[in-house]
C-alpha cells in the first residue's frame, strides 16, 4: 500500500509538472470515491504528433536519450484478429490510443520528487526542440 501512495504521488506530480505541455496530454484516471487511490504500475499520457511535427517514434528516442524511461504504450486492439477479439466497429478510439500511447514506467513512479522534476525538465527539454 506505500507503493501505491508513493507511485500515486509522483504520478500527480508529474501530471502537474506536464499540464502546461502542447504536446504531452496525461491520462488521467477518474476518482470514484474519495477512498479509492488508483494503483499506477505506467503513466500514460497521448502524444499529439500532429502538434508535435515529430513522429512519436523519434520522441521516444530523444527522451530515452535524456535517461526517462518512457516508451510506447497501448498495442490496441485494432490488430487483433476476430478469433481472439470480436469487435463491433471501426474502433477509432482504441487506433487512436494505440498511436499515440506513450508511457513512463513504473520504477521512476517510486524515485522521489526530485527525480519527478527531471522527467519533467527532460520532457520539457525534448518536446520544445520539436
Amino acid at each position: 500500500e506505500d507503493y501505491n501512495k508513493k507511485r500515486h504521488s509522483r504520478a500527480q506530480e508529474l501530471i502537474r509538472g506536464t499540464s502546461d505541455n502542447a504536446v504531452l496530454n496525461p491520462l488521467q484516471q477518474v476518482l470514484s470515491e474519495e477512498s479509492y487511490l488508483p494503483a499506477y504500475y505506467k503513466l500514460p499520457w497521448l502524444f499529439e504528433d500532429v502538434k508535435s511535427g515529430c513522429p512519436r517514434g523519434d520522441f521516444i528516442n530523444a527522451i530515452q536519450a535524456e535517461g526517462v524511461a518512457i516508451d510506447v504504450g497501448f498495442r490496441g486492439f485494432t490488430r487483433r484478429s476476430n478469433k481472439r477479439c470480436r469487435q463491433v466497429g471501426p474502433m477509432i478510439n482504441s487506433r487512436i490510443a494505440s498511436q499515440q500511447t506513450v508511457i513512463l514506467h513504473h520504477p521512476a513512479l517510486l524515485q522521489d520528487s526530485e527525480y519527478a522534476s527531471l522527467i519533467c525538465r527532460a520532457i520539457q527539454k525534448v518536446t520544445s526542440s520539436f
